[in-house]
């Protein structure tokens, strides 16, 4: 899940587990998220889960870790769940489901023998068949049966569920004694509607009900309804042929094929060449002779007959061995394989979240530049500021200082006037009407102190000059 998601409903719900769930088998075909209260037990919780996802099966409940899966520990609470010893990384708890199978093996047996538990071992062809106790008395010694018989009101009233519980399936009913070849054989099925009839034969030959050293299942004859069934026919255009609707289900009966012939242990022993000989070259012989000759090779004895008996009773024992170490390691496989699926899906979303980090990293490292940018513009600005204002500065200084030297010269020639005057007292009257003279004869020279305007010559001597 996204890291920011999980963090947000953590934020708005504190006191609930976000819970994501898988299928098993199957990987991610099947999920639900939910959100789980705290104060729920584990108990509780596995039963909440089965209940939210319509495709779980009736079965355990297993927290999905990256080292395996785990039980869900039923004495515990969610709270106790809700611990990084369960979680993954993202603050999420995995849990797997079992799942439904489209086609699920389930065998019931009748009362008097135990229920078997389902071998998850089984390939996937096995199961797909489905067997369902069917509590009516026993219908008899099964014979060849022509056409499909009623059953009993019980039988009836199975079937009918069984196929308004699977619509998908059809009933099959085997039940006849044990026969030269075959075995005791009391089990009811429930069937695909597109199975094949050869695939039926494989379910049947796994079955470990059915299995045994003798039984040469290769010459065995499938009868439905009495009526011979091609190998490629499927079950539910058989099932629609040959059972009415209220039927109790679809009768199937096995048999020894007639050309099979019984094991002979002799038949696998050589026997040695007969010499070629013509009429013309055959000698007569006695009577004597020929009866000699005929009892001249002798079969095998009882030990050689059971030694050979038990070789093969050990390598059909071996090839069971070999089938189920197969299936085993197919199982493994799968199981390696949605590990592996979880795990490369873990590290996509780790990957994704180190991009976004490595992503917001970048637009912090570009808005960081840009503002870097901006201080060393301040800066620069504020240097040249700094400079103006200290050259404005030393303007100011020298401003001053010639101000101050100006003050000193006008303090200096006034000092030195007054110096003067006070040397020269009485000479002063002297030199004012000098300059009054002066100003006189320069106004009678060509300037008119009253009209402001220059005078000639002729008019000089009309101009009164006024004394002080």
């Amino acid at each position: 899940m996204d890291p920011a998601k999980v963090q947000e409903l953590r934020k708005n719900e504190p006191n609930r587990l976000p819970v994501v769930v898988y299928s098993f088998p199957g990987g991610k075909k099947s999920r639900k998220k939910l959100m789980v209260s705290h104060d729920m037990t584990a108990g509780d919780f596995v039963k909440f889960v089965r209940q939210q996802c319509p495709w779980a099966a009736d079965g355990n409940v297993w927290i999905k870790k990256s080292g395996g899966r785990l039980k869900v520990p039923e004495h515990l609470l969610v709270k106790d769940l809700d611990s990084l010893k369960y979680k993954a990384a993202d603050d999420v708890l995995y849990v797997e489901v079992l799942e439904v199978l489209e086609v699920e093996v389930q065998r019931n047996t009748t009362a008097s023998e135990p229920q078997e538990e389902i071998d998850m071992s089984m390939s996937k062809m096995s199961t797909s068949v489905q067997e369902f106790k069917m509590n009516a008395a026993d219908l008899g010694a099964t014979q060849q049966v022509m056409k499909v018989t009623r059953g009993s009101r019980r039988v009836l009233e199975q079937a009918l569920e069984m196929c308004v519980k699977h619509p998908n399936h059809v009933p099959v009913l085997v039940n006849q004694p044990e026969s030269p070849g075959l075995p005791r054989i009391r089990q009811n099925y429930t069937v695909p509607r597109d199975m094949k009839v050869r695939n039926l034969r494989k379910v049947l030959l796994q079955d470990k009900k059915l299995q045994g050293p003798d039984t040469p299942w290769d010459k065995v004859k499938m009868l439905m309804a009495g009526n011979e069934v091609q190998e490629d026919q499927c079950m539910g255009d058989i099932y629609d042929s040959m059972v009415d609707p209220d039927d109790g289900g679809l009768q199937l009966h096995l048999e020894l094929d007639e050309s099979f012939e019984s094991f002979e242990p002799s038949a696998f022993l050589l026997k040695p060449p007969e010499p070629f000989e013509t009429l013309e070259d055959q000698p007569c012989q006695p009577a004597e002779s020929a009866e000699s000759k005929a009892t001249a090779f002798k079969g095998p004895s009882f030990e050689e007959v059971k030694h050979l008996q038990m070789a093969l009773a050990e390598a059909a024992e071996a090839e069971k061995l070999r089938e189920r170490l197969r299936q085993q390691a197919e199982i493994q496989i799968e199981e390696l394989q949605q590990e592996n699926e979880i795990c490369q899906s873990e590290l996509r979303q780790e990957m994704e979240a180190r991009l976004t980090l490595e992503s917001q990293v970048q637009v912090l490292q570009v808005e960081l530049q840009s503002q870097v940018k901006t201080l060393s513009a301040a800066q620069f600005a504020l240097s040249q500021s700094l400079e103006e204002t200290s050259a404005a500065q030393q303007k100011n200084l020298l401003l001053e200082e010639r101000i101050l030297a100006l003050e000193a010269q006008l303090q200096a020639v006034e000092k030195a006037e007054l110096a003067e005057l006070a040397e020269l007292p009485d000479e002063a009257p002297e030199e004012d009407q000098d300059d009054q003279g002066d100003m006189a004869a320069m106004v009678m020279v060509g300037w008119d102190p009253e009209t402001g305007r220059p005078v000639i010559s002729e008019e000089c001597s009309q101009i009164q000059v006024l004394a002080p």
